[in-house]
């Protein structure tokens, strides 16, 4: 319950946004215009509600106990599958980037504009994978172990180098 009334709190201060508040300075040259508010389909709306709802309780309520089943290649190792805080918090990005999506989806713009919006939204969830993340990685955490700590004193050497190129 609690779910379902965050969830329609967060959408009505959504779209109630003004667009060019959101892009407000940022660089727009060559940028085509931005509508000042998003619409929305009702139906698409309504149904990505009630399938995020269903979908957090069932990963919520089988929690870090159970395998979680990740169909996603970032986390297909089996270092995510044996480490149950990675594959919660994978599958919980997995869900939470599926709903992402469907709101991209269900918004009702022509056809340029929604694909801007659909490639930002993958841009944006991509770079939020656990998997980019050390304390979330599982895969890296692994290494980190099996190396004594080498992956990671090489790592940093490698961010060091190019820190100082200027990367």
């Amino acid at each position: 319950q609690v779910a379902g009334e965050s969830w329609t709190k967060a959408l009505q201060n959504f779209q109630s946004m003004n667009m060019a508040d959101v892009f407000s300075g940022l660089p727009t040259q060559g940028m085509p215009e931005m509508p000042k508010a998003l619409n929305f389909s009702k139906e698409k709306l309504e149904a990505l509600q009630k399938q995020y709802v269903e979908e957090a309780t069932q990963l919520w309520n089988q929690s870090i106990t159970a395998k979680t089943e990740l169909k996603d290649k970032r986390f297909a190792s089996d270092a995510w599958a044996a480490n149950p805080v990675a594959a919660f918090s994978a599958a919980a990005y997995l869900l939470n980037t599926r709903t992402l999506m469907g709101l991209a989806d269900a918004v009702e713009a022509d056809p340029k504009t929604t694909a801007r919006i659909r490639f930002a939204v993958e841009q944006a969830s991509a770079a939020m994978a656990p998997s980019n993340f050390l304390a979330l990685n599982a895969d890296a955490q692994k290494k980190i172990v099996e190396t004594k700590g080498e992956s990671l004193a090489k790592g940093m050497q490698n961010l060091m180098h190019d820190m100082r190129q200027g990367h």
